[in-house]
Formats: C-alpha cells, structure tokens, sequence
C-alpha cells in the first residue's frame, strides 16, 4: 500500500497517475469501488461519509487494505490549519489524522505531494 498525502488542489493525483500510467478510470472515489481498483482518492471525504453514516472508518479502512493490499490511498491534510469549531468538523478532522497515521506505519511507501512535487517520507527507491 502506498499512501499520498498533500493540501488540497497540490496535484496528487496527477503526480499517482503520472508514476503508475494508470487513468482517471482506474480510479475509486468510494469504499464499494475501492476494493476493485488500484487507487483510491479523496480519503478524507469518504471518511466524513462514513462517520456521518455511523460507521467507523478505521475499521472501514484496515478491511479495505486487507482486501486490496496493494492500494495507492490518496487524502489531503487536513490538521495544518485552524481548529473547527464545529463538533463534527473535529471529530472528522481527528479521525483523518488518526486513519493516516495508521495508514502510514502500514504502508510499503509515503509521500507528500506540494505543488506537484513530491517529497518521499517513508519508502526508498522508485515505484514498482
């Protein structure tokens, strides 16, 4: 599993495609479609799905990577900026936080996508 984390709008999924020749069609944007296809994007969103439908995203997300081991998880940051005020936008904010650290201690690779570019935190080499 690789996981690629950035601020919104910072190229993160164009700099997945570009390193693997996938397309935008190879790509999930939900849990269901997830377990089938090769990237998944927009963690974070799936995640205030999830916890706004009462299910728990930390499980949700070890059982996909059990069923799709080899997934290229994508999710923007979302901790760097100011406390929400509202309940729910902490608690989603928390649990982002915590799903990525989690994420992150599993994955084979982790990089951190800026303008583009991207900046290797965990993993050596270049993608297989």
């Amino acid at each position: 599993m690789i996981l690629i984390i950035g601020g919104m709008a910072q190229g993160k999924l164009d700099y997945v495609l570009g390193q693997t020749g996938l397309s935008k069609n190879d790509v999930a944007r939900d849990m269901e479609n997830a377990k089938e296809r090769p990237v998944l994007y927009g963690l974070h969103d799936i995640i205030a799905k999830l916890l706004k439908d009462g299910r728990d995203p930390e499980r949700e997300i070890e059982e996909l990577i059990t069923v799709n081991p080899d997934i290229i998880v994508v999710c923007n940051e979302l901790g760097c900026g100011v406390v929400p005020i509202d309940p729910f936008e902490r608690l989603w904010r928390d649990c982002v936080g915590r799903v990525c650290c989690m994420l992150a201690l599993n994955a084979q690779r982790v990089e951190r996508v800026l303008c583009g570019l991207p900046l290797v935190l965990k993993g050596e080499g270049e993608w297989s």
